[in-house]
């Protein structure tokens, strides 16, 4: 029988283990605690450990990236709809869509011209051959 390669994973508790979603989706370290079934001193003590601390930080990242996939599924009906305002019979339905439609669009260009200007930044920078201060 071939031994399986151990994981740093492998190292959690099976309470540690049965724990982490619960700090993940609650508001609060407390209601969290309360939900695990565990202390805040022992919740503190496993963010002692690299491995515990490693899971809950990677499982937290992965719940923005699905929050954002999530929402971007959602913009498109979004700005359909908003766009469809436009056309209201109610006068303060279609000011209010049309001054959503401008901040947006406003939004966008200029966060376009901050990401152009650090690009800009970036491309000065390494051509004078000076590290950046990223680790």
């Amino acid at each position: 029988m071939s031994e399986r390669k151990r994981t740093k994973i492998d190292t959690l508790s099976q309470k540690q283990l049965a724990a982490l979603p619960f700090f993940i989706a609650a508001q609060s370290i407390e209601a969290a605690c309360k939900s695990a079934k565990v202390s805040r001193t022992v919740f503190y003590s496993w963010l002692q450990q690299d491995v515990f601390r490693a899971e809950l930080e990677k499982l937290r990242a992965q719940a923005i990236t699905d929050a954002l996939a999530y929402l971007k599924n959602g913009i498109a009906g979004a700005v359909e709809k908003l766009l469809t305002l436009l056309e209201s019979k109610e006068e303060s339905i279609r000011l209010r869509s049309a001054q959503a439609v401008i901040d947006y669009y406003l939004k966008v260009v200029n966060a376009e011209e901050i990401e152009r200007r650090l690009t800009m930044l970036e491309t000065a920078i390494n051509s004078k051959g000076i590290k950046p201060w990223t680790q």
